[in-house]
């Protein structure tokens, strides 16, 4: 299968204005597929050039002949594809359930957790980016224990470490804060909250609401079956916490 040059995807994906719009390069990669995926005829960097185009960055003169003939009869009109859970709609829920040879109660447990599982990968990289943005002019800000505990800092090095033994998986992302979860995002903003969260939100409600996604998240990651009223709180208390930190 045909793939983004790399020359390409690194100068989509390092420029600031994507960049500081996405948690990682993997979400750049996806939604670049998806326009492929739509529009067949397009070559692999002819997609990733209609990508930076929305963002108002321009890579044509990188295009070689055959991208820029896969262009001709392309909409830049259309929109983009998106995932979001704030005045955007979530991905169509599939016409028909999946249908694999395995037991069919496996099947419709993970259509359920499939609905949420947006949720999940919205907050915690939402929250990532929210901890970027607060410190991106300090310098080597994650290395500063006053910042970040150093068992934090430790399981982030462990995971890493561990996952180097699987070369054939790419890296999260090219900074700690990718290997570590919900619950320590949890505790880098609440060890932070003065001065730099102070007035964005209420502290107390804000721990509340992620204490009780963490437990939810936990059982998305380990692919247990999700409650109905769990998949509603998740839901309600994303939605709570996007809006606070908008």
């Amino acid at each position: 299968m045909a793939q983004i040059s790399k020359k390409i995807f690194e100068r989509v994906a390092h420029h600031q204005k994507i960049s500081s719009k996405y948690a990682n390069e993997q979400v750049i990669r996806v939604l670049i597929s998806k326009i492929r995926t739509s529009n067949p005829a397009l070559t692999p960097d002819a997609a990733a050039h209609v990508f930076a185009k929305k963002h108002k960055v321009s890579i044509f003169r990188n295009l070689n002949d055959d991208d820029k003939k896969s262009l001709i009869n392309f909409n830049y009109d259309a929109p983009l594809p998106t995932n979001s859970v704030l005045g955007k709609p979530l991905p169509p829920k599939r016409k028909r359930p999946l249908t694999l040879s395995y037991d069919q109660k496996l099947v419709n447990e993970s259509e359920k957790n499939r609905e949420i599982y947006p949720y999940v990968y919205i907050l915690e990289n939402s929250l990532r980016n929210l901890i970027f943005d607060k410190f991106k002019n300090e310098s080597n800000w994650w290395a500063n224990t006053s910042i970040v505990k150093k068992d934090i800092q430790d399981y982030a090095t462990r995971i890493e470490n561990a996952e180097k033994n699987h070369k054939w998986v790419g890296k999260r992302g090219n900074h700690p804060i990718y290997y570590v979860g919900l619950e320590h995002l949890e505790k880098i903003i609440d060890m932070n909250f003065n001065p730099h969260f102070k007035g964005m939100f209420d502290l107390q409600k804000m721990k509340t609401w992620i204490d009780e996604c963490i437990p939810i998240r936990n059982l998305i990651a380990h692919n247990i079956p999700v409650k109905k009223e769990e998949q509603d709180n998740i839901k309600i208390r994303t939605k709570y916490i996007l809006n606070s930190i908008k």
